[in-house]
Order: structure tokens, then sequence, then C-alpha cells
């Protein structure tokens, strides 16, 4: 696995990063050993449901009391190798899907981080559309997903199905697949460090779905350009997926709008990292039907203001974006369904 990295396993630097990235979530494309055990953040309570015979665990937060109650809910879907707990923990380390608690507070949003199941490999992950790879792991997750949704929001009293789905890299790829499968179990989806899978074993999508995509143009692991996976060992591959803009035009395309975006806004170069942030709107002003943000330069990584991942984590995964708070670009495209 070492060789595909920029780095030499002798350099001391180099093998203290290969073990950090043991137990870090985001960096879903990569063969992990399961995360150990952490303690969750004040406000999830672990929850355990049965479906098709197989317990399934996840971390749920519910919002505190507000007027109207819960407005509704987000799946946070860890990458291959993760973990709920670690995903919104960070296993000690930064977290940038922590920037979610504040927003959940404030809007109302019920936080599910459930966990995948481990692939015959060991490593744990989700149930996703690549038709190529041996490493996928078998498991009915799309069942699990919308099964959890729905208990959850008979909990909560939600009047109207909303329901939103956040992954990063396999996760955002489980994502995709509930767009695909299940248009009409999720409002809108967004899949950071992910893409469209090139040899799809999925029908295609029939129905439009408003879709986010957040990627780099220097990730290593799922390449903006689309092609094979990287992260995999010398007997696994991880499958192909298509271009960042091929998966955007995808949905487009089903939507039936012009391929001429309606908005392109450009963020300020970042001073300390060198990344810049480019975000494309296609749809409705107020209504999109897809949006991608570009982050030239960026890695295999959510970008974030907050937590912020060391030179350890970024030497492997590509440069680590400064300029935009991932759960807040996020949201920002959420918020546009989660209305009456």
């Amino acid at each position: 696995m070492h060789r595909r990295f920029p780095c030499a396993t002798r350099h001391r630097r180099c093998r203290r990063a290969l073990r950090t990235l043991a137990v870090l979530a985001t960096a879903g494309a990569l063969a992990f050993p399961a995360l150990a055990a952490q303690a969750p953040l004040a406000g999830f309570v672990r929850r355990t449901l049965v479906v098709g015979g197989t317990a399934r665990d996840a971390l749920v937060r519910v919002p505190a009391a507000r007027p109207g109650g819960a407005t509704a809910i987000v799946l946070l879907l860890h990458g291959r190798g993760g973990s709920g707990t670690a995903l919104v923990t960070g296993a000690g380390r930064a977290a940038p899907y922590r920037a979610w608690l504040p927003i959940a507070d404030r809007e109302g949003l019920v936080l599910v981080a459930p966990d995948g199941l481990a692939g015959p490999d060991g490593s744990t992950g989700w149930n996703d559309c690549r038709g190529d790879g041996d490493a996928r792991v078998e498991a009915d997750d799309v069942a699990f997903l919308e099964a959890l949704a729905d208990t959850l929001a008979r909990e909560a009293g939600l009047r109207v199905r909303r329901v939103f789905a956040v992954g990063t890299s396999n996760g955002g790829q489980m994502a995709l697949r509930l767009a695909v499968e299940r248009p009409a179990s999720v409002a809108a989806v967004a899949a950071i460090a992910a893409a469209m899978p090139a040899k799809p074993r999925c029908p295609p999508p029939a129905r439009p779905v408003p879709v986010l995509l957040m990627n780099g143009t220097d990730d290593r692991l799922s390449p903006f350009g689309g092609g094979a996976l990287g992260g995999a060992s010398a007997a696994t591959t991880r499958g192909t997926v298509l271009g960042t803009e091929a998966s955007i035009a995808t949905w487009t395309r089903l939507a039936g709008v012009p391929a001429r975006p309606v908005d392109a806004t450009e963020f300020p170069r970042s001073r300390a990292v060198g990344t810049r942030v480019v975000r494309t709107t296609w749809g409705t002003p107020g209504r999109p039907v897809a949006v991608l943000v570009r982050i030239e330069g960026g890695g295999h990584v959510e970008p974030s203001v907050t937590e912020r991942h060391g030179t350890v984590i970024t030497d492997i995964v590509g440069r680590q974006d400064d300029t935009i708070e991932m759960a807040a670009e996020v949201w920002r495209f959420f918020a546009a369904f989660a209305g009456p």
C-alpha cells in the first residue's frame, strides 16, 4: 500500500503518518483497521437497529427542545475504515464533521452518525454503487439507512419527510447511492471527496435529486478527473469513478437544466494553504439542482476553518482548504430544501 503515496516508509515522518491514518476516518478511500471505540460527544446516544436480521449501530443527537421541534434529519456517513464515533469526535484529532453541532442546535437538526460494516479486507465501509473493485462491503446499507431515518423521523415527530445525507469518500459514494436508488427518501445529498461510479452495479438514476459535490483537484485517492481510486493494498482494488464534472452532469441532465451554470462564485485564495474554492450552481436561484464546490489544489479531505489537520495527515491526503467550513457550505445547500 505504501508505494501509492509520495513518501518512503523508511522516513520516520512517513511511518508516523501511516500510523496516524489508521485512525483517520476522513481518509475514506483507504483500507484501515477498525477504529477503537471512542467516548461519544455530549448529546450523542448510541442506538441499535436490527435490519434484515443484522444489528446495526448509530450515534444519534437530538437537538435541544425548540419551538416546532426537530426540522430535519442529517445522515453523516464516514469514509472507509472509519466509524460514526470517529467521524464526530475525531478520535482525538481534528473532526470537520464536528462543525455540524452548532448548526444542528440552531436549525433543529437530528444528527445521525451510523456505522458501516466490515468488508472482506476487515475495513469498515458502505456498499455503494461501484461495480468494480474487490473490497466491497456486502450489506443492504440502503435498507439500513432508510429504516434508520424512518424510525428517527417518527420519534422526532417530523410531519414532513426531510432527510439529508452527507458523507466523505466511501460515505459520499453511499450518499450518492441513496440519491440513485431512493430518490423519494432524501431531500438532497452531498458527497465530499467522492464521485459517481464509472462502472456501476446500480441502475442509472431515474429521478433527479439535488446533489452537491465538494472535491479537490489534487485528490490522490479519488481523482478529480476520474479513474481508479487510490489507497488499495496489493491484494485489493477500489474500483473506478467518473470525473467530478461528469458526475455533476449526470444529475443536471436528469433534471433537464441547461449545462451552463446559473452562478459561479470564486472565493479568495488561501494565504496559508494556497487552495482556492469555486462554487458553481446549476438550476434555479434559491433552488439549485446541483452544486460543485471545486477546491483548486485541495486533497482528499474536508475543508475546514476550525478543524485543522496537521502536516502528518495532509502530507498523505493532500492540502486541506482553510477558507470554507464544509458543514456550513453543505447546510447552505441543504437549507434550500428544508423549508415547508
